[in-house]
């Protein structure tokens, strides 16, 4: 029987697989891949067809083989400080790199940096993983004076315009 299997790549976003499950000569159980299905939460008439047609010979029940809806955080229940603690965790399943996510912010609002010594720089991507990994941590960063005030309100506005989005 084949089913769909979520795992995360190095990024941290998931991905999904069509996996069969048989057993080997010693009747040992077994996972085979099939097929890469992405990051689609849904399989298309077409790719059913194509993945038909690729393998006859294996019986899929595709009534049974439905993609697992992937979680996402209710952000309305974090506070400030709980939402920039789980900033990494909210740009993978956003699915973007630490390039977009600084655009997507910068688009909701977030400003510029505000601290002393970083005052009216961009950020980059690679300041913002300092960022994230300083926010996720519980640490001070040198580049927002106030997160809650310069980061939050901005996470949750891309958040949010990106979950409805999905819908």
């Amino acid at each position: 029987m084949a089913f769909i299997r979520w795992k995360k790549n190095s990024a941290g976003n998931l991905q999904a697989y069509l996996i069969q499950s048989y057993r080997d000569e010693a009747g040992k159980p077994k996972h085979k891949m099939l097929a890469y299905l992405g990051d689609a939460a849904s399989l298309t008439p077409e790719h059913v067809a194509a993945l038909n047609a690729k393998y006859p010979d294996i019986k899929i029940d595709w009534e049974k083989v439905k993609p697992v809806q992937r979680p996402r955080t209710d952000i309305s229940k974090l506070n400030d400080a709980e939402l920039l603690k789980k900033i990494r965790h909210l740009r993978y399943e956003m699915g973007l790199n630490q390039n977009q996510m600084v655009w997507a912010l910068e688009k909701s609002g977030m400003p510029k940096c505000t601290s002393e010594s970083w005052k009216g720089a961009w950020v980059s991507g690679r300041r913002w993983g300092v960022i994230e990994k300083a926010l996720e941590n519980g640490e001070p960063q040198d580049f927002y004076e106030n997160p809650e005030i310069d980061i939050a309100p901005a996470l949750r506005k891309a958040f949010l315009s990106q979950s409805s989005s999905d819908h």
